[in-house]
């Protein structure tokens, strides 16, 4: 304990000169107010002057704070952590300093006059840095200096304004997304009369018999520094630190909400809480407004992240989302899956191809994925890990950025007891190392995974029934009255108190009856102690503050050194290498896939051989005629059901990969986007080669070089409308089985109206408009004017009247001459482009849909 001789009785703006004289009383009678529980500036004896805060106001500082509170005005700047150049100042590699530099602005009062730094002003230095010492983690900035500025533009009170200044600075620290364990609240009383008063102004410190200055952590109850001028007894010591202790002043409380709103709930650094709620409670919804990704409806309060505001692009770099269902490519390794997340996640600019191996390398030993490393990940067709290591491959992929957030939904769903325990422990452990805030919801956890979590927030529908420890919950439950009956697991118990039994009306009505009971009785508990049960004294350090106002401003950690504002949040990779990496994953995988990539190959040579020997014998007359307006139909329905059927479901399976992915700001859109046409495209065009070249030479089409050049050229162009068309469904359904419908509805109006089925001219107007967004029309009537010009047919006398003379006979009569062979080819073009274009716009659009943050 430090303090001051009670002799030494400045002012606290402070003497040029040793021992000035006292500002003169104009109040007389300040000691009978005292006795009437009254003060001459009409407050009362335990009332504190009202306070304004603020924070963030300094753009080249990494914190800074501006306090009023009655006559005083304080400001405060932070700046660091950054390289100790102080000369003389001690360099620790494990440990960092913190500088707190107090001043007197010039003319703060009567008594300042001249800038130049005195002895008090560097004896209130070292009371600052001794009070916010204890609460800052300085073994996070080892070889670092963390430089607070206090400037004191007005005072009134030597007390008052040293416990402003304490808290002017705390908040700046905080602002600077500083490392601490907590917040440093501080508070000044005086005695006068054998009465304590509260937050002492000039004139009342000048009749005080005694004072105490006290800063302390409040989460933690732990004082950090505390002064004493003049003479009290034992016991009067003990009963107002008692008392400043447990918030009985309303001085006291006025400073601890500053730092702790009571409408708040705070998650902390280091801690793993679970959300537990009967389905339907809202779990996964809070876990989507922390996150931010709720894209509808109306969402209410406030979010804080290190006592900030989020910027939705930077918390999104903060923050790892772990969805309940783990969505990976099953031909991947475990080692690929991570080594991928690392190069599309981890910026270039900090870490180089070595760094991001040595990152995967690290996650994979944390969550103890060594032996299975090298097997695929698997699914029903693929032998690969088992659930519990698919999921930590889930969060592994979240966790190889070193996100300061870990929030994990239903992470225990479809794992058996001993895996769920292992994927629980594991999280918590490291949560505990890095510091990191791990939120989890889970249904009902056996008792032992219901003990490794720190804190348990508790939701039945409709409310919170519980927030705090996991182990003061059962506490919490039978000071209502409700009692846990031996050796019953307590998740299963809080359970039974939150669901709603819905056998019959009279057993909904009771429980509805105790869920109501449930939320009331927190409602009354967090209106007089506040949000959280019984708060720990565990120090941590970061904080997400969620609800309804800003409380416990603290760490940033690791992210500190990130910039803050959106326009400056970069992808891991430039474009070029994003391009890269993603191709050579769509490959890797189209590669590895062996079964689909042979179905495609036989595919084609089946239907080539069939096709082919089907029209392989040579005729003449009407007959070639028919034959060949068959086969080029034949060839066009070949191009299109075959080519997006069994694209759809694997372009769904991209689709939910890239949403996952893209959440975490893993890549662009139009590299995604590009590399998926990339790969599909050319494997399509490749196995059909295969399929028409064989059909062109055996079924006797015209066997000319340009003709050939031009069939392939008039498919190749359906075959990208086919690509395209699927594209475009995919982005516009939500399910397989409806892109599946929709698919085969529009295809077989395009197939009617293919110029076949019903002569095109001869369609209703009503109708009618659909041959033009059709390009099987297209491709046929191109294909035919190819094939058909300069061919005669012999016509024997039975043929009669139905029998073409020449090629050009048989186009004219099927109203396929409208467009010539390029005209057709080019709108077949134009159509994949637009298909593709649309497909990418939707997709764009419903990856960047406005989401609510608060």
């Amino acid at each position: 304990m430090s303090g001051f001789p009670g002799s030494d009785r400045r002012l606290v703006n402070g003497p040029e000169r040793s021992v000035p004289p006292l500002e003169p009383n104009t109040d007389g009678n300040i000691r009978d107010s005292i006795i009437q529980n009254k003060r001459p500036s009409g407050r009362e004896i335990l009332q504190p002057r009202p306070l304004f805060i603020k924070s963030d106001l300094v753009n080249n500082a990494s914190g800074s704070a501006y306090l009023e509170q009655g006559g005083i005005k304080i400001s405060c700047s932070v700046y660091g952590p950054r390289p100790i150049k102080k000369v003389g100042a001690i360099v620790s590699s494990t440990t960092g300093n913190l500088e707190c530099e107090f001043k007197f602005s010039q003319f703060s009062s009567s008594w300042r006059k001249i800038q130049q730094r005195d002895s008090e002003e560097k004896e209130i230095s070292q009371i600052l840095t001794q009070a916010l010492g204890p609460a800052v983690c300085l073994h996070m900035f080892p070889k670092s200096s963390i430089d607070v500025f206090v400037t004191v533009i007005e005072s009134d009170g030597r007390s008052a304004t040293i416990a402003a200044a304490i808290k002017c600075a705390s908040l700046a620290l905080a602002d600077g997304s500083i490392d601490m364990y907590d917040m440093v609240s501080c508070c000044s009383v005086s005695m006068i009369n054998g009465f304590w008063i509260v937050d002492s102004d000039q004139k009342e410190e000048n009749e005080e018999d005694a004072s105490i200055l006290l800063a302390y952590m409040p989460s933690s109850q732990e004082i950090t520094h505390t002064i004493q001028t003049g003479k009290t007894s034992i016991e009067q010591t003990q009963n107002i630190i008692y008392q400043q202790k447990k918030n009985e002043y309303p001085g006291i409380q006025t400073c601890i909400l500053l730092c702790k709103n009571r409408n708040s709930g705070t998650l902390k650094g280091g801690e793993i809480v679970a959300i537990i709620g009967s389905s339907g409670a809202g779990k996964t919804t809070f876990l989507n407004i922390i996150s931010g990704r709720v894209k509808s409806g109306t969402v209410t309060g406030e979010v804080n992240f290190n006592g900030k505001k989020r910027k939705p692009r930077t918390f999104k770099k903060q923050a790892a989302y772990v969805e309940q269902d783990d969505i990976l490519f099953p031909n991947l390794t475990v080692k690929e899956t991570l080594e991928y997340a690392a190069q599309f996640r981890l910026p270039e600019s900090q870490y180089s191809k070595q760094g991001k191996a040595d990152r995967v390398a690290e996650i994979i030993k944390e969550l103890r994925l060594e032996k299975s490393q090298n097997t695929f990940i698997g699914d029903e067709k693929i032998k690969g890990v088992s659930g519990g290591e698919r999921k930590r491959v889930s969060i592994g992929m979240e966790l190889v950025t070193d996100p300061r957030i870990l929030i994990l939904d239903e992470p225990t769903s479809g794992l058996d007891s001993n895996s769920s325990e292992m994927v629980i422990s594991l999280v918590k452990d490291i949560s505990r190392e890095k510091n990191i805030i791990s939120v989890c919801s889970i249904h009902q956890p056996n008792s032992r995974t219901f003990k490794l979590f720190d804190k348990v927030i508790l939701m039945a529908p409709g409310g919170i029934v519980y927030f705090g420890p996991t182990e003061h919950a059962v506490t919490y439950f039978e000071s209502l009255g409700l009692q846990i009956p031996n050796h019953e697991n307590p998740a299963d118990f809080f359970m039974d108190c939150m669901t709603v039994d819905t056998r019959d009306e009279k057993s909904q009505a009771e429980s509805l009856e105790k869920i109501n009971i449930l939320k009331n009785s927190w409602v009354a508990y967090t209106k007089e102690h506040g949000f959280e049960y019984i708060p720990i004294s565990r120090k941590t350090s970061e904080t997400l503050i969620y609800q309804k106002k800003d409380s416990e401003p603290e760490k940033k950690g690791e992210t500190g050194d990130q910039p803050e504002e959106e326009d400056n949040v970069t992808w891991g990779s430039n474009w070029s290498a994003e391009m890269f990496t993603l191709l050579k994953r769509s490959w890797v995988r189209q590669l590895r896939d062996r079964v689909v990539l042979v179905s495609h190959l036989v595919n084609a040579i089946v239907t080539m051989l069939l096709t082919g020997f089907v029209f392989f014998k040579k005729v003449d007359g009407i007959v070639n005629a028919n034959n060949k307006v068959g086969l080029l139909f034949i060839l066009c329905i070949n191009l299109v059901f075959p080519v997006v059927t069994p694209l759809l479901p694997v372009l769904f399976e991209e689709k939910k990969v890239m949403t996952r992915e893209r959440s975490g700001g893993s890549y662009r859109m139009s590299t995604f986007f590009l590399s998926v046409i990339f790969t599909k495209v050319p494997i399509a065009l490749f196995c059909n080669l295969i399929m028409m070249t064989g059909i062109y030479f055996l079924s006797n089409l015209q066997r000319t070089f340009t003709k050939y050049i031009i069939y392939i050229a008039i498919y190749y162009s359906c075959i990208l409308c086919s690509l395209g068309f699927a594209f475009a469904v995919t982005s516009f359904t939500s399910t397989l089985e409806v892109a599946s419908i929709l698919t085969s509805l529009i295809l077989s109006i395009f197939v009617i109206f293919g110029g076949v089925l019903v002569n095109a001219d001869f369609v209703t107007p009503v109708l009618a408009w659909i041959k033009y967004g059709n390009y099987i029309y297209y491709t046929y009537m191109a294909s035919m004017q190819n094939e058909m010009k300069g061919l005669v047919f012999k016509c024997s006398v039975d043929a009669g009247t139905g029998c073409y003379p020449t090629g050009e006979a048989v186009i004219k009569s099927f109203s396929l001459n409208k467009f010539s062979i390029v005209e057709c080819i080019c709108i077949n073009l134009g159509m994949a482009a637009i298909y593709h274009l649309i497909a990418y716009m939707n997709i764009r659009f419903k990856s960047n849909s406005k989401q609510i943050w608060i």
